[in-house]
């Protein structure tokens, strides 16, 4: 996992890289820091995939999915439902860069 932070954006990219084979299976999330959303990511329906010399841009199902539900809700909810996660937004502040920080012991279970 890796987090980024700037004055307008946090994002975090997650996902693994094997060395051996050259697989590359990516998430990227970023999230203005607004914290004002339509109901509709575009950013959650993309997925890195391929290999490090021949990388392709996918459709993340589950990202297709959620902004689905999001934007059902909107509908179904007269919008209440876009309010009610724009307050949580704004109210709870991201730190991509923190969170992908790990304890070692957390990746290697044993270690001190």
């Amino acid at each position: 996992t890796v987090g980024l932070e700037t004055d307008r954006l946090d994002a975090v990219l997650a996902g693994s890289i094997n060395l051996k084979t050259e697989a590359v299976n990516l998430m990227i999330d970023p999230r203005e820091k607004s914290g004002l959303t339509s109901g509709f990511d575009l950013a959650g329906l993309v997925k890195m995939g391929g290999t490090l010399a021949n990388p392709k841009a996918g459709i993340n199902q589950a990202g297709v999915v959620n902004s689905a539900v999001s934007i059902g809700l909107g509908f179904l909810t007269g919008g209440v439902s876009i309010l009610a996660e724009n307050a949580r937004s704004m109210t709870s502040k991201s730190h991509p860069c923190r969170d992908a920080l790990h304890p070692w012991a957390d990746i290697y279970p044993g270690a001190k």
